[in-house]
């Protein structure tokens, strides 16, 4: 990827050799928005994708043929190849003027901080510090290079996208001091920077946690500081970089000693968040082991059954009767209020880990599974079913007729065994 000072020769040099714009480009008729992506333009890219798009399906609404789609994107391409040396023109005498007083070799004053500093900080504020670090760090580089940028949304709003071109920009620098120096390489220390800052991000492991309730949740939480850790060790040679590239053109710069109010406000946003992540309701989860576990063998089977006789009466007999073109209008709501006393103790125990019900559908009855139980359900239906009717459009329809007698039968003959699996619970937990 060529930096901001090559591509500023580039385009000096474009400019130069084509004194005017030529009558039509191929490659953009051939390739259309992706062509701009080449040249660097998002907007353009922006602009004839949209284009490609709305004029083919102007073409396929008036023509009602896939032909008609391909007459409209076949034109928006032919104009794109008579626009598009117009619009590099523009982009190039934009970006030279723009960029023509850069002073892309000055050395920025980097933050002067210490290895360890950077560490503690780091691990204190989960994480947030390493924001804050990027974001200092581009604004000493804005300063000294004069470059347009936006530090608060290089630092802040998008780390991953920037953090390949601050690595970059600090060994440029400090291969032009220590030629001899141990060599940093941006490319493999941004990628497992942004990987690891990414993963959290996602918050996978408090997805894991909720998703596989087998899993312990303190290995969980304990990867998470690991990951953390790893995505600062990651920077500490690029801080050492920066504080031998301070020393040569800074001698007299020392590195700090007290906190800045960015540090400290940063920390305690840091320190906050972390509090209330391991406070909530699935925060709490993952200081003790998932309350799942901790029931016998036999209760967890039960606990897996009752939650199945749930999903049949709210979600299964719906997307069965759905899927034969039988859907149900009343029966799953008069399911929910008749049960929602075994409903509302279900919920509360899954609770416990963290999920609501509808959560604990997804993490134990899985697309796949629910194939399987449709299937089951079908034949259930069918064996209810009028007899000489070759689908189940009559066992569907009892139910929805008399749903609110089926589902109150259903729930008293599953309440016994809804009462003995909770004092069950209540006895184990």
């Amino acid at each position: 990827m060529a930096t901001t000072a090559e591509r500023l020769r580039l385009y000096k040099k474009e400019l130069k050799k084509a004194d005017k714009p030529h009558r039509f480009n191929r490659y953009a008729f051939i390739f259309n928005s992706f062509y701009f992506v080449r040249r660097n333009m998002p907007g353009a890219f922006l602009l004839w994708f949209t284009l490609g798009w709305f004029f083919g399906l102007i073409g396929e609404r008036l023509t009602e043929h896939w032909g008609g789609f391909l007459a409209g994107w076949l034109l928006v391409h032919l104009a794109a190849g008579f626009a598009a040396p117009y619009f590099v023109r523009r982009h190039l005498e934009w970006f030279v003027k723009t960029y023509d007083k850069v002073k892309f070799n000055a050395t920025a004053e980097y933050l002067p901080i210490r290895p360890r500093r950077l560490v503690i900080l780091g691990l204190v504020s989960g994480g947030w510090y390493l924001l804050y670090w990027m974001y200092k760090n581009w604004c000493a580089i804005k300063k000294a290079t004069k470059e347009p940028m936006w530090p608060l949304a290089r630092g802040y709003l998008f780390p991953s996208f920037f953090i390949y071109l601050l690595l970059q920009h600090i060994r440029r620098h400090y291969e032009k001091h220590y030629p001899d120096g141990k060599k940093l390489q941006p490319v493999i220390l941004g990628l497992m920077w942004t990987a690891i800052v990414s993963f959290l991000m996602l918050g996978v492991a408090q997805s894991l946690l909720q998703q596989f309730a087998f899993m312990p949740a303190l290995i969980c939480l304990i990867c998470g500081i690991l990951l953390s850790l790893a995505a600062i060790v990651l920077l500490i040679p690029v801080q050492q970089a920066a504080n031998a590239c301070n020393a040569q053109t800074k001698p007299k710069l020392e590195l700090r000693r007290s906190f800045s109010w960015g540090e400290i406000v940063v920390s305690v946003v840091g320190i906050v968040m972390t509090i209330l992540a391991l406070a909530g309701p699935s925060g709490t989860a993952q200081l003790r082991q998932p309350a799942l576990i901790r029931l016998s063998a036999e209760t967890q089977v039960k606990v897996g059954q009752a939650l199945g006789e749930a999903y049949r009466g709210i979600y299964g007999y719906a997307a069965v009767c759905a899927e034969n073109e039988h859907p149900l209008e009343y029966f799953p709501a008069e399911f929910v209020r008749s049960a929602a006393p075994e409903l509302q103790l279900l919920d509360d125990f899954f609770a416990l880990d963290g999920m609501n019900l509808d959560m604990a559908f997804n993490v134990f009855i899985p697309q796949d599974n629910r194939k399987e139980i449709n299937r089951i359900l079908y034949n259930e239906l069918k064996l209810m079913s009028a007899p000489g009717d070759s689908g189940i459009g009559s066992a569907c329809a009892f139910l929805d007729n008399n749903a609110t007698e089926v589902s109150e039968s259903m729930t008293e003959s599953a309440r016994p065994f809804y009462l003995e699996l909770f004092e069950q619970i209540e006895q184990e937990l």
